[in-house]
């Protein structure tokens, strides 16, 4: 390789100067982290003839797999900065998302096909299937409990939609057309509604089903 080559290669290693307006989204500790990692990287990418043995002995050193390492590798060479290794930063805020973009797309993948998608699936369905997806991945799941929270910020529309269609989410959710006639006396109009309840009507006497 030539000396012009390796000091371009060098060069895109480096990165990028100045500060990067959108870091002041983020934690220290996270910030740390992200610094922690770009030192690795950018030792990695400065190799001449890096090999698979630096790559492992690096995610060591940082305590993640290799293969975690090797899509740090690339998303940081296309976009040298600390950013790009932290992801999108965090608002905080209520309502706000505080997870991994990988890990968002997996938990919103996951409540659309199997929740919404399957008529008697449940929370727990749910969050196998994340922490399934997560795994093959080599990304940490989230907690039980933003799972939960998640399906639970459901619209009681959107779930009933989804799972049992739109004319049954309509009738029970959108308002009765039509107008009620008006009354002048006692008894005039009188309507008996005939809907089936959960509960069991008993006589006064010896408390036996009617």
């Amino acid at each position: 390789m030539s000396r012009s080559r390796k000091i371009q290669r060098r060069e895109m290693a480096l990165p990028q100067t100045g500060i990067e307006p959108d870091l002041i989204s983020y934690t220290e500790k996270q910030l740390a982290r992200g610094h922690e990692i770009q030192k690795v990287l950018v030792s990695l990418l400065a190799l001449d003839n890096r090999t698979s043995a630096d790559v492992a002995a690096g995610a060591k050193k940082l305590g993640m797999s290799k293969r975690q390492l090797f899509r740090y590798l690339k998303k940081y060479k296309g976009n040298p900065k600390v950013s790009t290794i932290l992801g999108p930063g965090r608002t905080g805020g209520r309502g706000k998302s505080r997870l991994n973009p990988e890990v968002e797309t997996i938990v919103q993948k996951a409540i659309e096909d199997i929740y919404l998608g399957i008529a008697l699936s449940n929370v727990n369905h749910v969050y196998d299937e994340i922490k399934h997806e997560c795994w093959k991945l080599d990304l940490k799941p989230p907690s039980n409990v933003t799972v939960y929270n998640r399906i639970n910020n459901l619209t009681a529309r959107t779930v009933v939609k989804k799972k049992r269609g739109k004319k049954i989410a309509r009738d029970i959710f959108s308002p009765l057309k039509g107008e009620t006639p008006p009354t002048f006396y006692p008894l005039q109009r009188v309507q008996i509604d005939h809907t089936r309840a959960d509960i069991i009507l008993v006589d006064t006497i010896n408390r036996q089903p009617i």
